[in-house]
């Protein structure tokens, strides 16, 4: 999962509901809106400054699912997501993690066990 953080960016996806959606339905070819992020509610929900097609109205978007890992887009409502490329790094950057843990694993505390010292043996004979 990819943490969401003020001022990153995403695609939004505008809902049926949504004015978006018209000015969209009107080009040949519907892309996802650009996005930035502009407040983090959770992992799951924030508020974005989304961008029309033409770059000139800014619009704000509040309490906007936002889709992680494995999530469904949901039907009829607005939602953003991150950029392929965004997965794609998120991806290398927990291969490259995984890798260094199997090569260098993080060394764990003993066991009490393990720590727990026998008492020395006790010379009882007398010379």
């Amino acid at each position: 999962m990819i943490v969401p953080t003020n001022g990153r960016i995403v695609w939004y996806y505008p809902g049926s509901a949504d004015p978006l959606a018209t000015v969209l339905s009107a080009h040949a070819h519907p892309q996802p809106l650009a996005a930035i992020v502009a407040w983090v509610w959770n992992n799951h929900m924030v508020n974005l400054v989304v961008f029309t097609p033409d770059g000139t109205a800014p619009v704000a978007r509040t309490s906007v699912m936002l889709l992680q890992d494995d999530d469904a887009a949901p039907e009829g409502q607005s939602y953003c997501a991150w950029m392929p490329y965004q997965l794609g790094q998120a991806a290398r950057a927990e291969a490259a993690e995984a890798k260094i843990q199997t090569v260098n694993p993080v060394p764990q505390p003993p066991s009490p066990q393990a720590t727990q010292q026998t008492p020395a043996a006790v010379n009882t004979s007398h010379s």
